[in-house]
């Protein structure tokens, strides 16, 4: 009876299964960063904060700002904070503007932690634009003081409304708030 149960069990996974796998995407990270500063501190970058809706692997689309709709046939390549970490750790890496980036549990002994909460990520059909907002806080490491905090707000616009059009807007849009991020961030610690 057991055998015969998980046979079906496994019939119906294998049906679920059967389909084309979705599109997977990632992000940028950015390599320009225009004429700021440097730093001799280490950061640390811990995974950002976010409401369930965009901590997940799915593609947040907004026909209306009270309806959180998910791109079909389209996941990011991780969770999305933990793909903005590790981007931004490259973007910090790329500047070559502070003397060490790293993450949690990588045995930096920081000075500084960068700290993110990804606040909107999402493709806005109507407005015709992809809207990254993340709101970031610097905080010393050794007393616990927020050393600075600034909201960052990006848009880039949408060429089209395929899966393709409306990754690059949002890589666009994410990548403009890293730079801006980065250069924030040197300028304060």
């Amino acid at each position: 009876m057991l055998a015969a149960a998980t046979a079906v069990a496994l019939t119906g996974c294998g049906g679920v299964l059967s389909g084309p796998p979705p599109d997977t995407y990632d992000l940028t990270a950015p390599s320009e960063f225009g004429r700021i500063g440097s730093s001799s501190a280490q950061i640390l970058v811990p995974v950002p904060t976010a409401l369930a809706s965009l901590d997940t692997d799915r593609i947040v689309v907004r026909p209306s700002p009270t309806i959180i709709n998910y791109l079909s046939g389209a996941q990011w390549a991780d969770r999305l904070p933990r793909i903005f970490q590790a981007r931004l750790v490259e973007a910090f890496d790329r500047s070559g503007r502070v003397a060490r980036v790293g993450r949690t549990g990588e045995g930096l002994v920081a000075d500084y932690q960068v700290l993110a909460e990804i606040r909107a990520f999402h493709a806005d059909p109507a407005a015709g634009v992809a809207r990254a907002e993340i709101a970031m806080r610097i905080v010393n490491d050794g007393n616990g003081r927020i050393v600075a905090s600034e909201t960052f707000i990006r848009e880039a616009p949408l060429a089209g409304t395929s899966g393709k059009e409306i990754v690059a807007a949002l890589d666009a849009a994410m990548r403009a708030a890293m730079a801006d991020i980065v250069g924030w961030t040197v300028a304060r610690i």
